[in-house]
């Protein structure tokens, strides 16, 4: 993710003339605390809903719900990811195409 943002940034000069750096880094870090805070929220929601409790010993549904939690989980949300950044529109040749014309533009 942090290394596609300067690439939108120099796409989003060349359609609009603006540099807006600071406040897009700004928003895709508020962005990724909002995510993190979300994910803990959404583990600790599952936890719950699969009657887990530290006090007591894990039950077989428990486990077996912090088994998917654990391995389960992670791979499918990696995989939508995958599928998401397979479609980026930004090739390092039309990067260079963008930089090019940014500083012909410049010049």
């Amino acid at each position: 993710f942090w290394s596609i943002l300067p690439d939108t940034i120099d796409f989003g000069h060349l359609q609009s003339g603006a540099r807006i750096e600071s406040s897009l880094i700004g928003i895709a870090s508020a962005a990724q605390k909002i995510g993190i805070a979300a994910g803990g929220v959404l583990i600790g929601v599952a936890l719950d809903a699969s009657g887990y409790d530290a006090a007591r010993r894990t039950s077989d549904e428990s486990a077996e719900a912090l088994r998917m939690m654990i391995a389960l989980a992670p791979i499918a949300i990696l995989a939508l990811g995958a599928a998401v950044f397979l479609r980026y529109p930004i090739t390092a040749e039309r990067h260079r195409a963008i930089i090019d014309k940014l500083s012909e533009d410049a010049a």
